[in-house]
């Protein structure tokens, strides 16, 4: 009783099930108990969060940055909070100094491409999310194959995106077929054939098929999209990262609810 580790780590256990009164509770007395540690700070930003307290959040992701500044990942984090609240230049400078920081970590490669996607910045994008596929491999070791596999059927999804963007709609289709087939359950690959069949002609069955494959196996938070819209960008562009919770990935606690 006397440790904060073991009440950061119950935090997360509570986290991962949503029950973000019990991780709020469990994460401040490890901050009590542990006043050091960045880790009960990151668990309680993302409990915040969770609980739709944006603000308060951010600045308990700010703390735990300050108490660890050379922290890669912290930093992704706190900078995907500032894109949430549209500071796009502290974005920017936190990806940077994460890059920085762990060279091989592809998380903030994936989040530097997101976020030049929102800038309607395609080219600098694609450079990015190819070096996040790259670096894929150098994930922790104690994060599954399974996880790999769905983190680069996401990326490949992402940049089949950017691809569509670009105008280069058979490159964007190879890489939604690439990422179907390395995770046949991953929504993106689907959504992302989905969009880039709304314009090409003669194809609406198929392209109804995969906006309601995509539709099935998305998360419950997200807006879904009426497959009868023949409408093209369909991409969900907020939740092109790992959607499943682990130990090693906090991307779902930061996804809005549509």
């Amino acid at each position: 009783p006397t440790l904060g580790y073991p009440e950061t780590v119950l935090g997360f256990a509570y986290l991962a099930e949503f029950d973000t009164q019990a991780a709020l509770d469990a994460f401040r007395r490890a901050a009590d108990l542990d006043q050091g540690s960045p880790l009960p700070h990151l668990g309680l930003g993302l409990a915040l969060i969770a609980d739709r307290d944006i603000a308060a959040g951010r600045r308990e992701l700010e703390t735990a940055v300050a108490l660890d500044p050379a922290n890669a990942t912290m930093r992704s984090y706190v900078a995907k909070v500032y894109g949430v609240e549209h500071r796009q230049k502290l974005t920017s400078s936190q990806l940077g100094l994460a890059k920085r920081f762990d060279p091989s970590d592809p998380t903030p490669f994936l989040y530097e491409a997101l976020h030049q996607l929102n800038e309607n910045r395609p080219v600098e994008a694609l450079q990015d999310l190819d070096s996040a596929i790259e670096l894929n491999g150098n994930q922790p070791a104690f994060r599954s194959r399974f996880r790999l596999d769905e983190d680069a059927a996401t990326q490949s999804a992402g940049i089949g995106r950017v691809y569509r963007e670009l105008g280069f709609e058979q490159l964007a289709l190879n890489r939604g077929w690439q990422a179907i087939e390395r995770d046949p359950m991953d929504y993106a690959g689907h959504r992302l054939l989905a969009d880039v069949y709304s314009t090409t002609p003669r194809h609406e069955i198929v392209r109804v098929n995969e906006l309601l494959q995509s539709q099935l196996l998305q998360p419950a938070n997200l807006r879904p999209i009426q497959p009868d819209l023949a409408l093209p960008s369909l991409f969900v562009l907020d939740a092109v990262a790992p959607n499943n919770r682990s130990y090693s990935e906090f991307s779902p606690l930061l996804t809005k609810n549509g």
